[in-house]
């Protein structure tokens, strides 16, 4: 829709030193979207250096959800204002092709011998100025890769970073059944962040855990599909190692 839960004032229904529980609701035919929805996400900060986000959602009428968290990452720190020397590990033997959009096509691609396999852990530019069309097309990684073939509550390792500076480690933990890695390619449209750095393209990375993108279309992949009376959970954990 035109304006998403990102741009939403959620309320707070509850809130501690550790963590905090916020909710909105959206109602039938809102933004094109079936069902009145109550979406609540909790965050809890742990004794070890995690953050862990979880989501909630009833609905009166079948809909679709897909929720995520679209945190930028730079291990190294804002000023140093890369993160194409990060090394990554992503669990993941297979990830959807896009069209010229950005859009799945509903295909999975192996990563073997490819520039998306990052089943051993490499750095970001080692291949992602490789001529794949896949690259080309998302200047950049802008790629979901599949973590799981279906549904289910198993929390499992998904990915993870290492500054190649400051040496700090994050680790992904998630239910989702996919994982978007984005690298940032866009992101020269000149805000100021943190030091008055101004943000240009791969300065930060994502590991957006959710299912693919255009799910509701896709047959082939695991289903978005939340029906009246049923309740949706997920979990991600975002670990620290220092």
């Amino acid at each position: 829709g035109l304006t998403g839960f990102h741009n939403r004032f959620w309320e707070v229904e509850e809130a501690s030193k550790t963590s905090a529980t916020l909710s909105v609701k959206t109602k039938e035919g809102e933004e094109g979207f079936p069902g009145n929805l109550t979406v609540k996400v909790k965050y809890t900060l742990g004794e070890d250096n995690d953050l862990t986000i979880e989501y909630f959602a009833e609905t009166a009428n079948d809909t679709v959800i897909n929720l995520t968290n679209h945190a930028y990452f730079n291990l190294n720190g804002a000023e140093q204002n890369d993160i194409t020397s990060h090394v990554v590990a992503i669990n993941s033997s297979s990830f959807a092709v896009v069209d010229d959009r950005c859009i799945p096509t509903g295909k999975l691609r192996d990563v073997s011998g490819s520039a998306f396999d990052f089943r051993e852990p490499k750095s970001i530019s080692e291949n992602i100025e490789d001529k794949d069309e896949q690259l080309i097309i998302g200047n950049g990684y802008d790629h979901s890769f599949q973590l799981k073939t279906e549904n289910s509550a198993e929390l499992i390792f998904a990915a993870s970073a290492e500054g190649d500076i400051s040496k700090i480690r994050l680790e992904v933990y998630t239910t989702e059944p996919a994982m978007q890695f984005y690298t940032g390619n866009y992101l020269g449209s000149g805000d100021i962040g943190k030091g008055k750095v101004v943000y240009r393209d791969r300065s930060g990375f994502c590991f957006e855990t959710q299912h693919h993108p255009d799910s509701p279309n896709r047959p082939e992949f695991p289903s978005t599909v939340l029906k009246a009376g049923e309740h949706f959970y997920s979990k991600t954990i975002y670990k620290a190692i220092l």
